[in-house]
């Protein structure tokens, strides 16, 4: 806690000096690093004279407390920063939000949980407290030693730090924190995203394949591609598509059928699930590289890679599946077969790419809002309330049979069982694909085009009756079964069209 006194009177006013008092526990007066860490941020904001002070946890906690008060513009109950803090983080905790989306318009600051995929506004706050909340939580909140600076609404910050059920004793973590701000047009203004990361002790740990939303036979596919002690897994998908933790389930499968005996390493960027019985690394871009390296030298099992990203994480990974690892790892790709288009990119060789084992699978897949059994709108009520335009009811009707399928449209206004929300969860939209030889020919001939065909009519599971092998039909399979809306189906896939023959 750093607070600025004047150092003696001053005899003129431009002979002004202030002294900054920095308040410090005796754990980190007696650690040289952690006092370097605080007194290099102080005087990058500007502070001199910076003056340690031994001193309580206790007296710090009431001095900041105290320091922090204020009144919200736009509220007439006095309250603390820590206290509003807290209060934001636990209520988008119990909506089971995944983000928290602060935006300042002028002196208004808009609040948004992402809910199931989608952002719910809240209350606005005032901009002064948005900013009292962000100077909290990245100054004095922040766990992360790389950390650098203090936050600066012109300057992009990353920091994370942990919520506790008892923020006194730091007692029973209820979630980890990934807090990241930039500034926004206008200038003078900003944006907060802070996503919400549950330890497994609440969550329950990774969900069984059997339960996160594959068809019987992607299953098998995706079960197939797991077995061997080598070869690349690739989890595909565009940002916020549910790689990670579909990834997790991988690697708790293989615990589950190999043993609690073998040796898992996960570089991720950073951890944002606990991987029961994995050694878990929260790299960062500057030692991503360093860790994955390293990891060649821990007699590893399975290696899995939170993100291949680099160049040279792609050629690490290379390295990793020829010395006869099993590597789970995620990229981002358009589709199944579009990931050996990018891994060439990153520099993977055509002919290791295309030897035969060397990837064992790629799976695809996109998260769809699932619409709520019980204030969804049938397609009759849906098209009544204008939500069926002319050009939907025709794609519609192209891939459905409005009488024998059940198709279900969110209803926006909600109901108590949803939170209002009109969705419940999200679902994936999936493709598998596990090549054979004839695909690896068509790779190795630059042929992506023959490639693809050949998923599509051989290789490719039909995701049922009538649809073809796509994350697309596997939508519209579940869009039949009401599950999904077509709405989002075609937000997140493209228009309805049947693929069936393609």
């Amino acid at each position: 806690m750093a607070s600025g006194q004047y150092l003696d009177k001053p005899k003129t006013a431009g002979s002004r000096r202030f002294s900054t008092y920095l308040l410090m526990p005796p754990a980190a007066f007696l650690s040289a690093r952690a006092m370097m860490d605080v007194a290099q941020r102080l005087e990058e904001d500007g502070h001199t004279n910076i003056l340690p002070l031994l001193t309580t946890t206790e007296l710090i906690q009431a001095v900041h407390h105290r320091a922090n008060r204020g009144v919200d513009s736009g509220n007439s109950i006095q309250t603390t920063t820590q206290d509003a803090a807290r209060e934001l983080l636990l209520e988008a905790d119990s909506l089971q939000s995944s983000d928290i989306h602060i935006e300042t318009r002028g002196d208004v600051a808009v609040v948004q949980f992402r809910v199931h995929g989608r952002r719910q506004r809240r209350a606005d706050i005032s901009r002064v407290t948005a900013e009292a909340i962000a100077h909290l939580l990245f100054n004095f909140e922040s766990a992360d030693g790389a950390r650098k600076g203090s936050w600066n609404p012109k300057e992009v910050k990353d920091t994370s730090f942990d919520v506790w059920e008892d923020p006194a004793e730091r007692t029973k973590r209820l979630m980890r924190v990934r807090f990241h701000s930039t500034p926004i047009h206008p200038e003078g203004n900003f944006q907060i995203v802070m996503r919400l990361l549950r330890p497994a002790a609440r969550t329950g740990g990774a969900r069984p394949l059997a339960q996160i939303g594959y068809t019987q036979d992607q299953l098998a596919q995706i079960e197939e591609m797991l077995v061997g002690g080598s070869g690349l897994v690739l989890m595909v998908g565009p940002t916020n598509s549910g790689k990670s933790s579909s990834l997790h389930s991988f690697v708790e499968h293989l615990f589950q059928t190999r043993g609690r005996h073998i040796k898992v390493t996960t570089i991720e960027n950073p951890v944002e699930n606990e991987l029961l019985g994995a050694c878990q690394i929260s790299a960062s871009k500057d030692n991503f590289q360093a860790y994955l390296e390293a990891s060649l030298r821990q007699d590893p099992d399975i290696v899995m890679v939170g993100e291949i990203r680099e160049k040279l994480a792609a050629l690490t990974v290379k390295d990793l599946v020829l010395a006869g690892h099993k590597i789970p790892a995620t990229l981002h790709a358009y589709s199944a077969t579009a990931a050996f288009s990018r891994l060439m990119q990153l520099g993977v060789e055509k002919d290791l790419l295309t030897m035969p084992g060397f990837i064992s699978g790629v799976v695809y897949q996109r998260l769809i809002p699932t619409v709520c059994p019980h204030c969804g709108h049938d397609f009759k009520s849906a098209h009544q309330n204008g939500l069926v335009s002319k050009s939907l009811f025709d794609r519609l009707t192209s891939v459905c049979d409005l009488q024998e399928h059940h198709v279900r449209f969110v209803n926006s206004e909600g109901c108590v069982e949803c939170g209002h929300s009109g969705i419940v969860d999200r679902t994936p939209a999936a493709e598998v694909l596990i090549p054979d030889s004839t695909f690896l020919n068509h790779i190795k001939n630059d042929d992506l085009g023959a490639a693809r065909d050949h998923w599509l009519r051989i290789l490719g599971k039909p995701a049922g009756y009538g649809l073809g092998a796509t994350a697309l039909a596997h939508a519209i399979l579940k869009m039949r079964q009401g599950q999904v809306d077509p709405r989002d189906v075609e937000t997140e896939l493209g228009v309805l069209r049947d693929e069936s023959t393609r």
